[in-house]
């Protein structure tokens, strides 16, 4: 079963890391997704790259926003959204090509409001690549209820989570800066 997912994705001057993202995410099995960006006011060109892929791939959209930060181009995204599920994606971040299936996946009923996924750290030093593969661990496994203990005792950020979008407009969760 496929389910529709907005992924708002905020640049500013991040035309180094823009081409990985944008083919992580265009090369996703799940390919009923939309995928927002939301350029705030970039110097360094990355609005070039950005439209170049927009007319490669119509799932792209473009917004600019001339100021803010990033938690308001990730508000602009939530504003444009009009999916099912909405993730959030930093450009100097990329996906494994099953990521947002195999998350999708685990919507199994209407009580699951967030499904969070595994990261790793990539640290990029005298042009090489290191993976810590320890930088998040899963504390929690399988479906969990959201209680103080949990939310105290989890690492959630933004970008590695699907959430349902009605929790967000039910609850008025913006996202955060980290």
């Amino acid at each position: 079963m496929q389910h529709k997912l907005t992924i708002v994705v905020p640049a500013y001057n991040t035309k180094k890391y823009l081409r990985k993202c944008l083919d992580s995410l265009v090369n996703q099995t799940l390919n009923d997704i939309e995928i927002r960006c939301i350029n705030y006011g970039s110097k360094n060109n990355s609005h070039i790259i950005l439209n170049k892929y927009a007319k490669k791939d119509s799932r792209i959209k473009i917004f600019n926003k001339f100021n803010g930060e990033l938690s308001s181009a990730r508000n602009m995204g939530i504003e444009n959204a009009r999916d099912h599920y909405i993730n959030f994606l930093d450009l100097d971040d990329y996906l494994e090509n099953n990521v947002y299936e195999l998350a999708l996946s685990r919507f199994v009923n209407d009580k699951v409001n967030l499904a969070h996924f595994s990261t790793n750290l990539v640290i990029e030093a005298n042009n090489c690549e290191r993976y810590n593969l320890y930088y998040f661990q899963h504390k929690f496994l399988g479906l969990i209820k959201f209680t103080s203990y949990v939310i105290n005792n989890s690492d959630i950020f933004d970008w590695d989570n699907i959430y349902k979008f009605s929790i967000i407009n039910n609850f008025g969760i913006s996202p955060s800066i980290r």
